[in-house]
């Protein structure tokens, strides 16, 4: 029988698969695929035929052992045992970028606002993500400020750069630059573009970035409302353990929490999950949430979120919900005036009100919260008494 009769008896009809691996589970599969050098994903009956023909390939010499192409050389970075050993710990705003009203970034707001961060009691950044317009900005930029949040930090906030770009080259560079640069680690977002197809191919996209910073803390960010990627986080824990060195966890965002439960009960003594969506952080809580956090209301509410905290740790859970009813005040109001412009001018406008420092505008296609708009929105959130308890 020929090759081609072999693979197909009629057509549209596939071949019988090999009894002695169709005997294997999806798990002994899975294993015994990456004992051969290989990355599978999580494997399941939609994909199982062709890992077995993958597997069968492998294991009767008909593929030789992959040699992936560099795209991008490490650089040489000294071995550093503290930022091996980094474990993000308490508040990290998701920091709003400061522009002139030219549009220019402007590098003098940053120092004020890290003394603001400071006072309030907040302990880290995560710099350059969602809030802080990181995809609306050039390379240069986001390696700008990084650098000024390293600088005006002083050792005493704790900086995880976002690298995330929509190109694989691109992403390694910036996060060579934030390493060097002194951050204590680095996040990246899936490219959205050009999404990943399967969750291997997710893996072997971070995979890539590891090697350009092997010692180095990376972190997947995790944001499906902007990158439409509908894995879930369980099933991607899954896939990465054991394949990145470097990998410490995730900033997930968003409000599954069953997705973020599952991935707690699982992979939360390994990784660090670190959960970022203020409506939702009392229930994140309750499922098991620990050590950090990430979200943009820490820049100008971080004593509500550590009285919620507080309170949730100390078994108060009146107060705990108290604290999260106000949150959920605020982000009505934030629907209420940002439907036209984006979330980025409420934040900007916020933290004028609150700090007097001045963010500028966002940048285009997000709209800064109309002058007619901004009295009105002043006035609503002093009447839910923002300003006093916030």
């Amino acid at each position: 029988m020929s090759k081609r009769a072999a693979k197909s008896t009629s057509k549209g009809t596939p071949a019988k698969l090999p009894k002695s691996y169709d005997s294997l589970s999806n798990e002994a599969l899975r294993e015994r695929l990456i004992t051969l050098g290989d990355a599978p994903g999580p494997i399941d009956d939609g994909n199982r035929s062709l890992y077995i023909r993958l597997l069968e390939k492998q294991e009767s010499g008909k593929i030789k052992q992959k040699v992936k192409p560099v795209l991008v050389d490490s650089r040489n970075v000294k071995k550093n045992e503290d930022i091996q050993n980094f474990c993000a710990k308490g508040m990290f705003a998701a920091t709003i970028t400061p522009f002139q009203e030219n549009g220019e970034i402007n590098l003098s707001a940053i120092s004020k606002y890290a003394n603001i961060l400071l006072k309030e009691g907040v302990p880290g950044v995560f710099v350059n993500g969602s809030s802080g317009e990181g995809m609306s900005l050039t390379s240069e930029e986001r390696k700008k400020i990084v650098e000024e949040w390293i600088k005006a930090g002083k050792g005493k906030l704790k900086v995880i750069a976002h690298v995330g770009t929509e190109n694989l080259k691109t992403t390694c560079e910036l996060a060579m630059h934030a390493f060097e640069a002194g951050a204590d680690g680095v996040a990246v977002v899936s490219p959205s573009y050009y999404k990943p197809q399967s969750l291997d191919a997710l893996v072997l996209y971070l995979e890539a970035v590891s090697k350009c910073i092997p010692t180095c803390p990376l972190y997947y960010y995790h944001i499906d409302c902007f990158t439409g990627l509908n894995y879930k986080m369980e099933d991607f824990l899954d896939a990465v353990t054991g394949r990145i060195p470097n990998f410490r966890g995730m900033k997930f965002t968003g409000p599954d929490l069953v997705d973020f439960s599952r991935c707690m009960a699982k992979h939360g003594s390994k990784y660090q999950i670190m959960y970022s969506s203020e409506s939702h952080m009392l229930g994140a809580l309750s499922l098991g949430a620990k050590e950090a956090h990430v979200g943009a209301y820490f820049s100008f509410a971080a004593k509500l979120y550590n009285r919620l905290f507080t309170a949730f740790k100390n078994g108060d859970m009146a107060s705990a919900q108290l604290e999260q009813q106000r949150t959920h005040s605020i982000m009505k109001i934030q629907s209420k005036y940002s439907a036209s412009a984006g979330f980025v001018g409420f934040l900007k406008a916020v933290m004028k009100m609150k700090h007097g420092l001045d963010m500028g505008p966002p940048r285009l296609p997000y709209l800064p919260i109309s002058i007619s708009s901004i009295d009105m929105m002043e006035k609503d959130l002093k009447e839910i008494g923002f300003f006093r308890w916030s």
